[in-house]
C-alpha cells in the first residue's frame, strides 16, 4: 500500500536512509528536522512498516514562457531485503500521477538506466573542474572538459575584508538570503527547461551548506551582480565566462585560505 508518511514513521525512514545511502546519522537527523514537514514523503507499507520511500519537493519548470508545477523526486530507496519487488516503481508511478512533470538527479549510470526504463530522459549534464593555485601564484584548471586548459597569472590585494581586486577587476563577496538568492537565480534562469526552486528549498540548501561547513554568498563584479554559491571546498558559479570563473575561484581561495576548489559547470 502506498501512502503519505507520518511523523511516527521517521525512525524507520531514517534507518532506511542510512542503509541505502550510508550518510552519517547527524546528517540524516538534519534532513528530517529541516525538510520533512515541508515536503511530501511517499512510502510503500508492508504490515504498517515502510519498506520503500521517496521524497518530493514542489518546484517549478520554466516552459513556453511560464512556470508549471514540477515535482523533484529525491531520496528514492527500498529496504535491501525487499528490493526487486517493484515497490519503488509503484511509488514513482504514484508521484507521476500527481504532477504534470517530475525530475530527479540520478547518482550513477546504473540509476540513469533504471530511471530511463521508467520514462525519464537526460535533460542536461554537469562537468566538474578542479582548480589549483601553483607555487608561483598562477591559477590552473586541471583536466578541463569545458574551459580550455590554461594557466592564468593573477595577483590580488584586499581593499577590505570582503572584496578583492584581480587584474583591475573588483569582486565583492556578501552574505545572501534565500530570497536574495532566488531573485538573482530566477532572473538568470529564464530559459526553456530550467527549474525555479522555491524559497524554502533554497533556504534549506543554504542551511545544509552551513551544516556541512560551507556557506552561500553573492559575488558582485563592479556594479553587475553575479551569482555564486561557494560550498567549502566546492563552488558552483554560473552565467560567467571561464576567465571570470577562474578569477572568482582565485578570490575565494584567497579569502578563505583554500588550497583547492572545485566548480560544477552546466554543459549543453
Amino acid at each position: 500500500m502506498i501512502t503519505t508518511a507520518t511523523p511516527s514513521m521517521i525512525p524507520a525512514l531514517k534507518s532506511l536512509w542510512i542503509e541505502a545511502f550510508g550518510d552519517p546519522e547527524a546528517y540524516v537527523d538534519f534532513f528530517f528536522s529541516h525538510r520533512f514537514e515541508n515536503i511530501s514523503t511517499f512510502v510503500y507499507l508492508i504490515e504498517e512498516t515502510p519498506v520503500s520511500m521517496a521524497f518530493v519537493f514542489d518546484e517549478e519548470l520554466y516552459y513556453k514562457g511560464s512556470c508549471v508545477n514540477a515535482g523533484y523526486i529525491y531520496g528514492v530507496a527500498t529496504v535491501m531485503k525487499h528490493q526487486g519487488q517493484g515497490y519503488s516503481t509503484a511509488i514513482l508511478g504514484h508521484i507521476q500521477s500527481l504532477y504534470p512533470t517530475t525530475f530527479l538527479i540520478p547518482a550513477n549510470q546504473r540509476l540513469f538506466d533504471f530511471y530511463g526504463r521508467h520514462g525519464y530522459q537526460t535533460a542536461f549534464a554537469i562537468h566538474e573542474e578542479t582548480l589549483l593555485v601553483t607555487s608561483d601564484g598562477s591559477l590552473v584548471i586541471e583536466n578541463s572538459s569545458v574551459c580550455a586548459p590554461q594557466n592564468v597569472a593573477l595577483s590580488s590585494k584586499q581593499p577590505h575584508p570582503h572584496s578583492v581586486e584581480l587584474t583591475h577587476q573588483l569582486y565583492s563577496f556578501e552574505p545572501v538570503s534565500p530570497i536574495g538568492y532566488k531573485t538573482i537565480r530566477d532572473q538568470v534562469f529564464q530559459q526553456e527547461g530550467t527549474i525555479r526552486w522555491n524559497e524554502t528549498s533554497i533556504a534549506y540548501a543554504i542551511a545544509e551548506n552551513q551544516f556541512c561547513g560551507g556557506f552561500a554568498v553573492k559575488v558582485s563584479i563592479l556594479e553587475h551582480p553575479a551569482l555564486a554559491r561557494p560550498l567549502q571546498p566546492r563552488a558552483t558559479v554560473k552565467t560567467l565566462s571561464c576567465i571570470d570563473v577562474m578569477k572568482i575561484n582565485f578570490t575565494s581561495k584567497k579569502l578563505h585560505f583554500l588550497d583547492k576548489t572545485f566548480m560544477m559547470l552546466p554543459f549543453c
